[in-house]
């Protein structure tokens, strides 16, 4: 190929491999039986900078695609028809795609994900979501629950919860750097995260987790009611110095360094590493029994993607073990 590939999409059952590349060109292949030979069909045109992902949809034949041009483009796989594109304003990063909605999730740089749904004339755009600081680096789907798993480059995965239509959302904590692959096992309801501190982390999503709480924005601690350092006027009357603002994970209260030093696990909220809590909320939380959710594997290396292959889908938790 006369470009990089950046972005690939195989389908087992008609053997068709789909490549983008650098420069933004998408090439149609099929791989013979025995795996030794490669036929070009034909080629997709309309991007013209990085692809970013590619999705092919067998049941309608469409081809879906996102780029760093900052536009999501749809074609008809068995004419190469472009049906539709849709641009945003960042570059898009990541793209999920549900059939019988025909529904497109697209990430993108800026930390969002628009939610089109599609048609062979035109598209709708039916919500924008935002719960990442930072760009949206894979997705993930479950199509029978209906819920959307988006992992961003603020080392955090949020479980979006679509199907309920309540704007249900939740953390997934464990990683320390970008997560940069996600993939839903459907046979064994697990979510696997990879990201560039070499930890691979499966999460079982088969348990109710309790919603992240939002983070209340307050002048003065909300425990020992210090001001906090943007409070002049209290610190004046007070003559105090101003404390720094922090949060805890559990309830989401805003209080100072003072009366949050204590670190704990909380995996119900999806916390599997130890985070901050009020000495309060420590108190409550400290001797109840909360087990594991999750097993994290270092695997010493930062993990750039990764695939998930049918025999992986088999594997289960079991007392907090990898089987």
């Amino acid at each position: 190929m006369p470009h990089p590939a950046t972005a690939f999409a195989f389908n087992q059952e008609t053997r068709k491999l789909f490549v983008g590349t650098e420069s933004g060109s998408i090439t149609e292949f099929v791989i013979s039986n025995d795996s030794n030979r490669l036929t070009q069909l034909k080629d997709y045109s309309g991007h013209n900078k990085r692809i970013t992902a590619l999705h092919f949809a067998l049941e309608c034949e469409w081809l879906l695609s996102c780029s760093r041009d900052k536009t999501f483009r749809w074609y008809c796989s068995e004419s190469g028809r472009l049906l539709g594109s849709f641009t945003l304003s960042a570059w898009i990063t990541a793209l999920q795609f549900d059939f019988p909605s025909k529904c497109a999730f697209v990430g993108d740089f800026s930390g969002a994900i628009s939610v089109l749904r599609l048609s062979e004339s035109g598209h709708q755009l039916v919500t924008t979501i935002r719960g990442h600081a930072s760009s949206i680096r894979s997705l993930a789907w479950d199509s029978k629950r209906q819920q959307l798993f988006s992992g961003g480059f603020d080392s955090t995965v949020v479980v979006w919860d679509i199907g309920g239509k309540e704007g249900i959302a939740y953390e997934l904590q464990a990683h320390t750097g970008k997560v940069t692959s996600l993939h839903y096992a459907a046979s064994t309801q697990q979510l696997f995260s990879a990201g560039e501190d070499g930890i691979v982390a499966i999460w079982n999503m088969d348990i109710k987790r309790n919603e992240t709480p939002s983070w209340v924005e307050s002048d003065n601690c909300q425990q020992c009611n210090k001001p906090f350092f943007w409070n002049f006027r209290m610190m004046f009357d007070t003559k105090t110095l101003g404390q720094r603002q922090h949060h805890c994970r559990n309830c989401g209260k805003a209080v100072c360094e003072a009366c949050s030093p204590n670190r704990l696990t909380i995996p119900l909220m999806g916390f599997e590493t130890a985070v901050r809590v009020c000495s309060i909320c420590y108190a409550l939380l400290k001797d109840k029994d909360r087990p594991s959710h999750a097993v994290l594997i270092n695997v010493l290396h930062a993990v750039m993607r990764y695939g998930l292959r049918v025999i992986v889908q088999h594997c289960i938790i079991r007392n907090n073990r990898y089987m």
